[in-house]
């Protein structure tokens, strides 16, 4: 009988890494953060034809949303003119994610990251322990 391995697959991403710097605040309490990316694509038919001829591709969209706790968005409020974080120049988000005991580490970029909201929750019981999501709006990410 063959030798099967346990981990299949190997080992699963065990940490992230997020690099944030947003309007000249560094940003550690992240507790989420998700992006992704989707491009049209449409079956073209020809003249008579059941199946598709060929295929059209088109516009490449994003979208996200980052959860941080209270103590970070009331910092990033404090940097910006009444406090208004949808008012914020875009910035880069790098996230560097890295497998336990491996050197294959995978690098995302979100380009260009805009907040699309403001906000801040606390819940009376787990005070500031609570993570907010917020939406992004992001041009482009970079897949490395």
């Amino acid at each position: 009988m063959a030798n099967i391995p346990v981990l299949i697959n190997g080992t699963e991403y065990s940490a992230v890494d997020a690099k944030v710097m947003i309007n000249g605040v560094p940003v550690f309490g992240i507790s989420a953060i998700e992006a992704k990316e989707s491009e049209e694509k449409e079956d073209l038919y020809g003249l008579g034809s059941k199946y598709p001829v060929g295929r059209r591709r088109g516009k490449i969209t994003t979208e996200g949303s980052i959860s941080l706790y209270p103590v970070e968005i009331s910092a990033i409020q404090k940097s910006v003119e009444g406090g208004k974080i949808t008012e914020i120049a875009p910035f880069d988000i790098s996230l560097v994610v890295v497998p336990k005991n491996s050197s294959n580490t995978k690098i995302v970029v979100l380009k260009n990251t805009e907040f699309t909201e403001n906000a801040i929750a606390f819940d009376i019981e787990n005070a500031g322990s609570n993570a907010v999501q917020i939406p992004l709006l992001i041009s482009n990410i970079l897949w490395k």
